[in-house]
């Protein structure tokens, strides 16, 4: 009774303050809320608008081009979203956005501006944070195709679209585009991982570019960076490798130009890696070099692939104004050299340029510009024509280049000759070339000028997230890695591979299609990727000791389970888990297919945990988990059969946008039967709850997402059945 009790008031308090005021339930519009065409228009109210306009005007009279950061103040607001359906009202604050004075106008003698939007409560297509920018500042509906075209293709980018804004009586269109955090990462389908960016601070000076020979990278999500020993472990260890690609180009700004790869300084560059090279393609064929500036590109650190990915942003798209001119997108003469030795262009150019890629972009282009069906596919066929024609141009280019460079290879005297060159800057007070993890928490950082201070996890978060130690600007440079990686074995398995730390015991028999894994002690994990498993049977043997000892969910691999499984296909497979101490026993992400059985036992923690994917499971079967049973996040999944023993908090937790259909659940034993979370949609035929405490729970647990959807058409549980004021729940409704 307690129990039940203590669950149902936690219901109640989270409401408050992840709730945004709508008038209607946003669990019954899951799908509408997805989707951009249902947003009608977006209405800013800035309560002091007169200090609103006096900030405006100190920015049109600074003697700058450049837009001053002491002008970009924050101010409290309250965002209105009108959609076909009915209107939300959020709190939140706004400020100026933008480098240069482009990002102020009028319209008709009323000023108008760029902006950067931090709701409180409640989110725009997921968005918690984002931008309303002056379409001209972005190329208007370029950058919607451009961002549809670089999303359908698998890039990381931006959700981005034209919408009528007003803002305290102004009203205009605008482009919505979000910013690059957490829910960017994961509607892209990857988990929350390091985030970074060319550092610009030291760049503008008399309105032109200077310090390009000194400026490295940073850290954007510093707070991702503080929240546990794995999440510091990974992001110093991807920053050094970022930091080493951006002094290497510094060093040969002139034969380098904007080309940039990270990868290549990773241990191993192969096809897998390929990333870079392909989006300097597509960026170069829809003429938005601008993004591949330095300073205006954005990355994202990949754990599970040990790489780095490029973020799209800024990008200017078919940047030559109002002029068409096919034959006016110049291409960088430096990333042609340096990107495409080993990349098949006229392969890569036929996939992106093929009706399939422009069928998907259409539909995602027509949805996010805010026009009538002909003049949105004209605008498309347009800038479609002219995506293709500077794919063979580019490709008529790239064959006629007699020498491919062999990448941008670093001396051992690249640090040195950095160093010396930015100690001679005014502007670079301190350098850090060495830092040292202490195992009280804290850092050793060693200067150029040999003096070594202690510093604090939020002081080495300053200097890699802002370049800034106290008053004084620092960067840190060292060629010493931070932290000693375990060894790493890596072999091939079904056309992917099969990646493990160097405690595992693995035993293939190919003839009958089986793959044993064997833990010899709970720190042990497997790591299967890009495979395509047919009729085989996987086992995972765990160690039956402790489960592991980490400070985080994850490790610092950024994996969160025994045995992992990326980006992999299954066709009437098998996996058997046994005694799993992580914090998921099997957790299979970015995969698709059918698998035949999954059975675990002895769970440590979750027992099952599926994300990004599109999963048909015939039988389930789990007997004992420490915590949930089946925990599912962003994907479509399908389950025959499940059936739960002695799951320590949830049978089933479906959460972040899942679609789940099962036909027939039957559960022993759990705090909550069924839980559907967050804009999440699940429909059971059957379920029999024996002993569950709570039967259900229908509910929105983050900001990020809204209300959530449950219909059971048979269900026998004797316990209770949560619903909060934004979710759905039915029974007995087909």
């Amino acid at each position: 009774m307690v129990r039940t009790l203590f669950l149902s008031l936690s219901l109640i308090l989270i409401a408050p303050s992840c709730f945004a005021q709508c008038n209607f339930k946003t669990g019954e519009f899951i799908e509408e809320l997805g989707n951009p065409i249902s947003i009608k228009a977006i209405d800013i109210e800035i309560p002091k608008s007169a200090k609103w306009e006096k900030n405006f005007l100190k920015i049109l009279l600074a003697k700058s081009k450049n837009i001053p950061l002491s002008l970009k103040k924050s101010f409290s607001a309250k965002i209105f979203v009108t959609y076909s359906f009915g209107r939300c009202s959020y709190a939140g604050k706004v400020k100026q956005n933008g480098d240069w004075k482009d990002h102020i106008s009028f319209v008709n003698g009323k000023s108008i501006r760029s902006v950067n939007v931090t709701l409180s409560s409640g989110n725009i297509l997921n968005s918690v944070k984002f931008k309303l920018l002056i379409p001209e500042t972005r190329n208007d509906l370029k950058e919607v195709f451009g961002v549809t075209l670089l999303s359908t293709l698998g890039f990381i980018a931006p959700e981005t679209f034209k919408v009528p804004v007003n803002v305290n009586g102004t009203e205009t269109e605008m482009l919505f585009q979000e910013a690059s955090r957490k829910e960017l990462l994961e509607r892209n389908n990857r988990r929350e991982g390091p985030i970074f960016e060319g550092d610009e601070t030291l760049l503008w000076g008399d309105d032109r570019l200077e310090n390009d020979d000194v400026a490295l990278s940073r850290l954007i999500n510093d707070k991702w960076f503080r929240k546990g020993e794995n999440s510091v472990n990974i992001t110093l260890s991807s920053y050094q490798k970022l930091q080493k690609a951006y002094v290497v180009r510094a060093n040969n700004i002139e034969k380098a130009g904007s080309y940039i790869d990270p990868n290549v300084f990773l241990d191993t560059y192969t096809a897998e890696n390929f990333t870079f090279p392909e989006y300097h393609f597509v960026m170069q064929a829809l003429g938005a070099e601008h993004g591949l500036v330095p300073h205006n590109r954005q990355y994202y650190f990949n754990s599970f692939q040990n790489s780095f990915e490029p973020i799209y942003y800024d990008g200017m798209i078919f940047n030559d104004g109002m002029i068409f001119n096919l034959k006016n997108t110049p291409f960088s003469k430096n990333i042609i050299e340096r990107s495409f030795k080993y990349l098949d262009t006229i392969e890569y150019g036929s996939f992106v340029s093929s009706m399939q890629i422009k069928n998907s972009a259409q539909k995602k282009f027509k949805q996010r510009v805010n026009l009538g069906e002909k003049e949105a596919e004209d605008f498309f066929e347009e800038y479609w024509g002219r995506f293709v024609s500077n794919v063979k141009r580019l490709n008529s280019v790239i064959t006629k280049t007699e020498v491919f460079q062999n990448d941008v290879v670093p001396s051992k005297d690249e640090n040195v000759e950095f160093l010396k060159r930015a100690s001679q800057n005014p502007l670079v007070e301190l350098l850090g070339v060495e830092i040292q993890a202490s195992k009280d928490g804290e850092f050793v950082v060693e200067f150029l000028d040999a003096s070594k201070t202690s510093l604090t996890l939020d002081e080495i978060s300053e200097i890699i997230s802002q370049n800034a130690y106290g008053k004084s600007r620092a960067t840190l440079v060292t060629n010493e890695k931070l932290y000693n990686d375990d060894p790493i074995l890596r072999r091939p398995f079904l056309g992917g591979s099969l990646i493990s730390n160097s405690g595992i015991e693995i035993q293939i028999d190919e003839i009958n299609r089986k793959l044993i894994l064997q833990q010899t002690s709970s720190a042990d994990w497997a790591y299967i990727v890009d495979a395509s498993i047919d009729n085989w049977s996987l086992e995972f043997r765990g160690s039956n000791l402790e489960a592991i000892n980490q400070s985080q969910r994850f490790n610092s691999y950024g994996m969160t389970g025994c045995l992992n499984l990326h980006s992999s296909h299954f066709h009437e497979a098998e996996i058997l888990v046994n005694d799993g101490g992580c914090e998921d026993s099997l957790n299979v992400v970015n995969s698709t297919g059918v698998l035949s059985e999954i059975t675990i036992n002895r769970a440590y923690a979750d027992a099952l945990d599926l994300d990004f994917s599109n999963l048909t499971l015939n039988k389930l079967a789990i007997n004992d988990a420490g915590n949930d049973c089946l925990d599912v996040s962003g994907g479509i999944y399908m389950v025959d059969v499940a059936d739960l023993k002695s799951c320590g908090d949830k049978g089933i937790s479906v959460g972040e946008a899942s679609t789940l259909n099962a036909s027939y659940l039957i559960l022993e034993n759990a705090n909550i039967g069924v839980s559907s979370k967050d804009f999440s949609k699940v429909e059971i035929l059957k379920a029999s709850l024996k002993d569950s405490i709570v039967c259900t729970e229908v509910m929105q647990k983050k900001q990020e997402f809204g209300g959530a959807y449950l219909n059971i058409i048979e269900l026998n549980c004797n316990g209770s059945n949560n619903v909060d004021i934004n979710s759905v729940f039915l029974r007995g409704n087909l």
